[in-house]
C-alpha cells in the first residue's frame, strides 16, 4: 500500500511540473505598424507575470495582461503577483548591473593605479612588471556579456609580463619615468644616463622589428624557391620550376 502510494505521489509532482497544456493557434501582440503575429503558440512555462510559449518563429514570454481572457482565467492570473514578481526582477536586475559598474570602476582605479609609479622614487622593470601583473590580476564578473573573452586576454597578457615578453616595454617604461622624474629634481646628469639608456633599448627594439621583416622576406623567398646567398640563379630555377 505504501509503495502504491509513493507511485502515485510521485506521478502527481511529475504532472503538476510539467508545463500547462496550453495552444494558440494565433496570438496578436502590439497595435498598429507595430503589431506582430505569432503562429502555433504552445506553452512552455508559466512564471507570476505571464507565460514563456514556443511557437513557428522561436520562443517568446507573453505577460499575462496580452493573454485571452480565458487563459488568465484557468491559470488564475494575480495582477498584485505579477507586478510584484515584476519589481523583483527589476531589482535583481539592478543589482547585477550595479555589481559590474562597481567592478568596471575597480578596474579603472586599478589600471590607473598601476600606471602611475610611487612618486619621488626611482624605479626598475622587475617594479614595472609587478605593476602590471597587480593591474590585470582582477577579478572579472562571471555576469560580464564577454567574460570569456576577457578571461582569455588576461590570462595572456598576465603569461606574457611573467614569461618576459614585455621586458623591453617595462624596461622603457622605467627609463622614461626615471628620466622625467631626474629633470623634476633637478639631476640632469642621472636624466640623461636614463635616456641613453632608453635610446639603447629603442636601438634594440628597431633591431628586432629588422630581423622579423628579414624572416617574414626569407619564408616568402624560401616559398618561392629563392636563396638569399645567390638570389637571380635560385630565382631562375624558381622560375623553371613553376613555368
Amino acid at each position: 500500500m505504501k509503495r502504491i502510494s509513493f507511485v502515485l505521489c510521485l506521478l502527481t509532482t511529475t504532472l503538476v511540473g510539467q508545463p500547462p497544456d496550453i495552444t494558440l493557434p494565433e496570438l496578436k501582440l502590439g497595435v498598429g505598424i507595430a503589431q506582430k503575429t505569432y503562429t502555433n503558440l504552445r506553452a512552455t512555462k508559466v512564471e507570476p507575470d505571464g507565460v514563456r510559449f514556443s511557437h513557428d518563429g522561436g520562443l517568446i514570454k507573453v505577460p499575462y495582461e496580452a493573454l485571452p481572457k480565458e487563459i488568465q482565467e484557468k491559470l488564475a492570473f494575480d495582477p498584485a503577483k505579477a507586478q510584484e514578481h515584476r519589481a523583483q526582477m527589476e531589482n535583481a536586475t539592478a543589482e547585477r548591473q550595479a555589481k559590474v559598474e562597481s567592478e568596471k570602476a575597480v578596474l579603472r582605479e586599478a589600471e590607473a593605479e598601476g600606471s602611475k609609479p610611487a612618486v619621488g622614487k626611482p624605479v626598475t622593470q622587475a617594479d614595472v612588471k609587478s605593476r602590471w601583473i597587480a593591474m590585470w590580476s582582477y577579478q572579472i564578473s562571471s555576469l560580464d556579456r564577454e567574460v570569456t573573452k576577457k578571461r582569455e586576454e588576461q590570462a595572456s597578457m598576465l603569461e606574457g609580463i611573467r614569461s618576459g615578453r614585455f621586458d623591453l616595454k617595462a624596461s622603457k617604461f622605467a627609463h622614461e619615468y626615471n628620466a622625467w622624474l631626474y629633470r623634476q629634481q633637478g639631476n640632469d646628469a642621472a636624466a640623461a644616463e636614463e635616456m641613453r639608456q632608453l635610446q639603447e633599448i629603442e636601438k634594440i627594439e628597431a633591431m628586432n622589428r629588422m630581423s622579423a621583416a628579414a624572416n617574414r622576406l626569407s619564408n616568402s623567398l624560401d616559398r618561392l624557391g629563392i636563396s638569399l646567398e645567390n638570389p637571380f640563379r635560385s630565382g631562375m630555377q624558381g622560375f623553371t620550376r613553376y613555368r
